[in-house]
């Protein structure tokens, strides 16, 4: 249905953190409150209740346009009403024009309400009617009767109703209230004065004194509305000139059966509205606590407040029964605009929705913007997790506020230390809100059996009289006796951990992070004395008490202390950004504000409440914008905005580690008031602008005039343009770049300018970070704008440097096992060191289970039925991961992807780095270049179908960087930026049959630091057949991996047996039983001479009767032995599948060494299977008692071009070695090596040797000799070993290999050109001469067809040489590549020789 819009999208559902039941005390103390962990999973829809949105705008958004209403003058136009139309500040629902047009739309809602009831056969129940920031109702019906309105014409769209879950005393003066409140800032003092802030909970404690039309401080309230609003006439409900106006907005839903959505006339019975009320405009009050006596006081204590009640606690209470409804909170924006207030606070949040979708509470937010409402929303509590910030805070129109820590911390020490045998550690400064202990012996949890004090199930009870004691791992003894237990943090409840220590019988408690939540604290209210310590303190003192024995300690009662280096350290549950599509360019959070630790008002009679979470820094930004307005009465949305964010400071903000923190997790920073209320700039921005900016309609938010600027895919530079008002009557300014990492370069023009007053100015800004070596990250600054007369003023940029588009897959069709494809890249940036790391290929794995429905469906990861978790080892780090569910008989699966990073072998929520949760059952999820761990995927049922049980399949694989690799990736070691970078795959040993497609990873990076940063791609390969078996050489104790069709056979496998072998054995088996017993094994010899009459390739094996034979059996594959002395030649493995399915096999000959050992002339070598061929390689054998065997293969790529390739492995018993074929690329400096296949040589004289190789996927087989004999030249009367491997003594630039006997000399240098491609020049001479020419030769690959004729060279350069010593001299390169290739050398180096003398004949 095309007008259906949101029936059939389910969003994330919001779980509760913890649940709030605590009796009433004068102060009570808790943890968190009821907001989801992240943003994934469903938001919880509401059965038969709708939104429908008809087609004219609300009241706040008409700006005199067409209606919907056609007459015989065409379509009816009234007035406009829109503030930004109409010119007015705000939208005065008195007005005539306002009146005449909310009747209008009275009218439509009731000629709806007439055709829908006759399309439907009955009468429509109306829950709610919106005209100001939405035009529609809220209607019972449902889903059936709701897509059949969808066709009606009046209706613009039509979506499910939500719920959403909810998500200060040392606040104000930190982000610089008491400026304002004194008057230092600006010379009279504002607290509010005049200004109504909206607050859109669960309602408000009327009774509380914070919320009293008398201050502590005598302050008498005035209404500046004049009359009260909402139910303040209904007798129960106790309004007065300070709480101007209470409603409540909930609605029974009769679908819930079990739970009562309670509607309570606005009373607070749940404590988060009336604290985030308090906290935003409470007045002054006097708290007794156990530190004392604490003075709280809301941002903007003279405000006035509007409570709209849309949340409720549900009856009866329980974790998952409270919520907020989208209907109600539609109604309440309605009504807040109705009544005129100056700035919402909306401490609630859940899913990531498109903001601008109609009906959604994002959509009515902009209303109430363009009406002149400033809006602040918490940024959810969705932490540390990226991407997390949830709606409606990630609406570009609406401030989202993280959580961050004040400069008054709860805390206590832990000291007076002695015992242990290295240096007690000095005094440590914790957070707690328990007492202490007297000096007591200190242990280790983890000596007595359970490090993390729990076992089983979490409880995670926010107060000790919510936890019993279920996971106490010393259930049923006392293993302490008073002493104070070090407990790791992780998995188990930090109060929870405290339960079970009492039981156990523990005096004390201190909680010690681990690496995992770095250096974020909190104070709690314990259940014995106890104190939480950060990560750097808790890994002092783990290993003081890993030494020695008679540790003790104390801890001491807490205090509040004042420490500015304690303040704005992000909470680890704030949600952070970057923002999600389609938002994804808009900076999310806007600012930081207090949330860690909050005292204000809560529930019930005069309580006072500790709170923490991003509802507790939100209201600070609502009492900040109340403050400032209260100063400047005449400052816009726009105004207000700009200067809290222009304002902020990011200078003393950490992460939760205590690491600077990131632009994506704290916005512009922390406000400063004081310097706001005297801002000299803003940025204007309009309700059309930000109409118009969606992309879906064609917008980008990205060009928004907003203070932050955002950029996902900033290519080497980037720009943005910000148009600037002035503020403060006119002044001259100048513009430049701070917080930019080195190398960027930052251009702002104008760099100066003036504006007079009002005026308004563009900036062009370019940010270039190619300069800067980051590549795949952000990159986070500021543009600082400076003017006398005013605080400087800073846009905010975080840009992400971009390496390039990569495709989003390749993709191979071969019908051979081995073989390599070329593929090229476009359009990167340049990659000075370009590195390309393969990894698979492997089969996908298929899972199947059948599992109920998950009866705790909002929650994953309790265990239980209606899961099933895949587990992944990846401890090289994991390339791409890949999951997906395939259609199924259930309604809906779930897909969660994360990475096991306490290692305790268990899934958890603050793991997850992927979730898919559409409503639907085909889930994906992808990651990419992760480290080394253990990931895990949960699939879920999360709404069963007809049948109750349902089989769920996934579909997964995980690829890491293998050692033992199949598939390679190879390319130019430099690359400049936009060139086109080929890039080569091949693939080997590979038991792909025709059909089946594995699945791969190239990782492509600037630099080997950075090895994957440009971005990973993913590789399908897809066998297509069996092509005709080619040359495939066996490695001696090697497994080799090949496929075989049903009834084919593969004749050219061989391995080279040398002299002196004694034994000889050939195994083969299938992937399974049934393909094992189907395989037979031939084994069959030729002479060398006759095996390499076409070499490069390998004959055919010989026909007739084999010399040995098997097949298989018993489930196992056949192994042929040749015992008792095996002749040498070339014997060939004939391997035969007589089974029905094509069959995946493995294969290893093993030929087992005699006494005969052959040591091979050290040197250079060339084909004599192929004369004048004009390649060869280096062998040498050198390392003492461990000899190391060391070959440098001279030859050509496909394009005719001097490539050389290396190996180096341990020699070998007997007369085989075979090594990893390398490819070396080099930057200039540093180099690089990739696998690109294997090896194998085999030594049947001092002066033979076959060589045989498989490159690229493509074998060859060539038999060798010494190209000179093995004398040495005659140095004053001594003959001198110069030949071997010189380089210049370090790494980077490449070495030669110099042959010297008595007559010649010659001297191939392995260098590089400047694409960093691995090339070699020739030089040769007399062995007197000092001196020779450089000579590029072209020719043709090892196993191209070509002939001697096709061998060249070209004069390029000069070579000169000194030998001082047998191992020591210097050479002088001065040459100049010849095209196609590229690059040029003058240089002198001193050289020394890397392999052993050779023995001179």
């Amino acid at each position: 249905m095309s007008n259906l819009m949101n029936i059939q999208s389910a969003r994330s559902i919001f779980r509760i953190l913890s649940s709030i039941s605590i009796a009433a005390t004068l102060l009570i103390i808790t943890q968190g409150l009821a907001l989801a962990k992240s943003s994934g999973g469903k938001v919880e829809l509401v059965d038969d209740r709708y939104i429908v949105v008809l087609r004219d705008p609300p009241a706040a958004l008409y700006d005199g346009g067409d209606l919907s209403v056609v007459d015989r003058n065409g379509p009816l136009r009234m007035a406009p009403t829109s503030p930004p139309v109409t010119g007015k500040e705000r939208l005065d629902v008195r007005e005539l024009d306002v009146r005449a047009y909310l009747e209008f739309l009275s009218e439509r809602h009731t000629e709806f309400l007439a055709e829908a009831s006759a399309v439907l056969g009955r009468d429509i129940e109306v829950f709610h009617a919106y005209r100001n920031a939405t035009n529609g109702l809220a209607i019972k019906v449902s889903e059936a009767e709701a897509e059949i309105l969808s066709e009606m014409p009046l209706i613009e769209s039509i979506r499910q109703d939500q719920i959403k879950r909810i998500d200060t005393f040392a606040g104000p003066p930190w982000i610089g209230a008491a400026d304002i409140w004194s008057g230092d800032a600006t010379g009279i003092g504002a607290r509010g004065e005049g200004i109504v802030i909206g607050v859109i909970d669960t309602g408000i404690n009327w009774s509380h004194p914070s919320f009293s039309h008398i201050s502590k401080d005598g302050y008498v309230h005035t209404n500046p509305l004049g009359s009260y609003k909402g139910l303040c006439g209904e007798e129960e409900v106790e309004c007065n000139d300070k709480l101007i106006g209470v409603y409540d907005f909930v609605v029974d839903n009769p679908s819930t059966t079990d739970v009562e959505e309670e509607n309570t006339n606005g009373l607070d019975n749940h404590g988060h509205g009336s604290h985030v009320a308090s906290t935003a405009a409470g007045n002054p009050s006097s708290v007794s606590t156990s530190f004392g006596v604490e003075e709280a006081s809301g941002v903007a204590p003279r405000a006035n407040i509007i409570s709209y009640r849309v949340c409720f606690e549900g009856i009866p209470a329980t974790d998952d029964s409270a919520g907020c409804q989208n209907t109600a909170t539609l109604m309440a924006i309605d009504q807040a605009i109705a009544d005129g207030v100056d700035v919402i606070n909306y401490s609630v949040g859940g899913g990531q929705d498109d903001p601008w979708s109609l009906g959604s509470e994002d959509r009515a937010y902009l209303a109430a913007r363009a009406a002149g409402i400033f809006i602040a929303s918490s940024a959810g509590n969705g932490g540390p997790a990226e991407s997390s910030i949830s709606s409606p805070a990630l609406a570009p129109w609406i401030t989202a506020v993280g959580n961050a820590t004040h400069n008054i911390i709860s805390g206590n020490r832990v000291h007076n230390f002695s015992g242990g045998s290295s240096p007690a550690p000095d005094d440590m400064v914790g957070a707690s809100d328990t007492g202490g202990t007297g000096k007591q012996v200190i242990v280790h949890a983890r000596d007595y059996g359970n490090a993390l004090c729990g076992t089983g199930e979490p409880q995670l009870g926010v107060t000790c009289s919510l936890n019993t004691g279920n996971s106490n791992p010393w259930a049923g003894e006392k293993p302490f006796n008073g002493e104070i237990v070090v407990c790791d943090r992780g998995i188990y409840g930090r109060i929870e951990k405290g339960k079970n220590l009492e039981l156990a019988g523990a005096g004390g408690y201190i909680l010690a992070n681990t690496e995992e939540y770095g250096e974020w604290i909190t104070a709690d209210d314990h259940c014995l004395p106890a104190t939480h310590i950060g990560l750097e303190n808790g890994d002092k003192l783990r290993s003081w008490l890993d030494s020695g024995i008679g540790h003790g300690a104390e801890i001491s009662n807490p205090q509040r202390i004042e420490s500015d280096s304690a303040a704005d350290q992000l909470s680890y549950t704030s949600s952070r950004g970057p923002a999600t599509y389609p938002v994804n360019e808009v900076l999310k959070p806007n600012v930081i504000a207090p949330g860690t630790n909050i005292l204000a008002a809560w529930k019930n009679g005069s309580n006072f409440a500790f709170v923490s979470g991003t509802s507790m820094s939100s209201p600070h930004i609502a009492g900040a914008a109340a403050l400032l307005k209260s100063a400047q009465p005449d400052w816009s949305p726009s105004e207000l905005s700009s200067v809290i964010e222009m304002t902020a400071t990011q200078e003393t903000a950490t992460d939760d580690n205590g690491q600077p923190a990131t632009t994506h997790q704290v916005g512009a920073g922390r406000p400063q008031l004081g310097d706001a209320v005297n801002a000299g700039l803003y940025l204007e921005v309009t309700q059309n602008d930000f109409i118009v900016a969606r992309p879906l309609t064609g917008g980008d938010p990205k060009n928004l005039n907003l203070t932050g600027m955002v950029n996902d895919s900033c290519r080497n530079d980037c720009s943005f343009t910000r148009t600037v008002t002035d503020l403060m009557g006119g002044g001259t300014w100048a513009a430049d770049a701070v917080g930019f990492p080195v190398g960027a370069v930052v251009t702002v023009t104008p760099s100066n300018f003036t504006l007079s007053s009002g005026a308004s100015r563009t900036l062009d800004i370019n940010i270039n970070v190619s300069g800067t070596g980051v590549v795949g990250n952000w990159v986070d600054g500021k543009v600082r704008l400076s003017a006398n007369g005013s605080p400087d003023m800073f846009l905010t940029a975080t840009v992400f440097s971009d390496g390039g588009d990569l495709p989003s897959q390749w993709r191979i069709e071969s019908d051979q096992g081995a073989g390599w494809q070329e593929f090229e890249l476009n359009g990167l940036v340049s990659m000075p060191n370009a590195t390309f790391q393969a990894g698979g290929l492997t089969r996908r794995n298929r899972r199947a289970e059948t599992h109920p429905e998950d009866p705790s469906d909002s929650d994953p990861y309790d265990g239980g039925t209606g899961i099933f978790t895949q587990w992944y080892d990846m401890p090289n780090g994991l390339l791409w991961l890949y999951a997906e569910t395939l259609a199924s008989t259930a309604g809906d699966i779930d897909l969660y992807v994360g990475r096991d990073s306490n290692e305790n072998g268990i899934a958890e929520e603050d793991e997850q780095l992927c979730e898919s949760t559409t409503p639907e059952d085909l889930e994906r999820c992808d990651l990419y270049n992760q480290p080394a761990g253990r990931y895990w995927i949960i699939v879920q049922n999360w709404e069963a179908g007809n049948t109750g049980s349902d089989e769920m399949v996934l579909l997964s694989t995980a690829i890491g960087q293998d050692d033992e690799y199949s598939l390679a990736a190879s390319g130019p070691g430099i690359t400049e930026q936009d060139e086109t970078i080929p890039l080569r795959l091949s693939w080997d040993n590979l038991t792909a049959v025709p059909g089946e497609v594995w699945y791969g990873a190239v990782g492509i990076g600037t630099s080997a630091d950075q090895p994957n940063n440009v971005g990973v791609i993913p590789v399908q390969f897809q066998r297509t057949g069996f092509a005709e078996p080619e040359t495939f050489p066996l490695a001696n104790f090697k497994t080799h991996s090949l496929a075989l069709d049903a009834g084919a056979s593969h004749n050219r496998m061989f391995i080279d047996v040398p002299p002196g072998t004694d034994n000889l054995t050939v195994s083969a088996s299938g992937s399974s039983a049934d393909q094992s017993n189907g395989l037979k094994l031939e084994l069959f010899r030729m002479d060398f001479d006759a095996a390499l009459a076409d070499a490069p390739f390998a004959l055919a094996a010989p026909t007739g009767t084999p010399l040995a034979s098997a097949t298989g059996s018993g489930g196992n594959g056949p192994v042929v032995i040749v015992e008792n002395g095996v002749e040498a030649g070339r014997w060939y493995a004939v391997l035969s599948n007589d089974g029905s399915t094509p069959a995946a096999i493995d294969v290893m000959a093993e030929a087992d060494p005699g006494q005969n050992l052959i040591t091979p002339r050290p040197g250079l070598w060339e084909p004599s299977s192929r004369l004048f061929l004009g390649q060869g390689f280096d062998f040498n054998v050198g390392g003492g008692a461990t000899p190391v065997g060391t070959l440098i293969w001279y030859t050509y790529d496909e394009d005719g071009q001097p490539a050389w390739y290396i190996a180096a492995a341990l020699m070998q018993d007997g007369n085989t070695w075979s090594a990893d074929l390398l490819r070396v690329t080099n930057d200039g400096a540093t180099q690089q090596l990739a696998p690109v296949g294997t090896v194998m040589v085999t030594f049947l004289a001092e002066d033979d040797i076959l060589f045989s190789t498989t490159l690229f996927g493509e074998s060859g087989t060539d038999r060798m000799i010494p190209i000179s004999p093995g004398t040495c030249p005659q140095v004053d009367g001594s003959p001198a070993s110069y030949t071997g491997i010189w380089y210049r003594g370090v790494d980077g630039l490449g070495g030669a290999s110099v042959e010297v006997n008595a007559s010649n000399q010659a001297q191939i240098h392995y260098l590089f050109d400047d694409n960093g491609d691995p090339r070699w020049l020739l030089g040769a001479d007399a062995a007197s001469s000092g001196s020779m020419g450089l000579l590029q030769f072209s020719g043709y690959c090892s196993v191209c067809e070509g002939s001697p004729d096709d061998v060249a060279s070209t004069s390029v350069g000069l070579l000169e040489r000194t030998f001082d010593s047998n191992t020591g001299g210097s050479w002088t390169l001065d040459y100049v590549f010849e095209p196609p290739l590229g690059g040029s050398v003058t240089r002198t180096d001193s050289i020394i020789k890397l392999t052993n003398d050779i023995q001179c004949q």
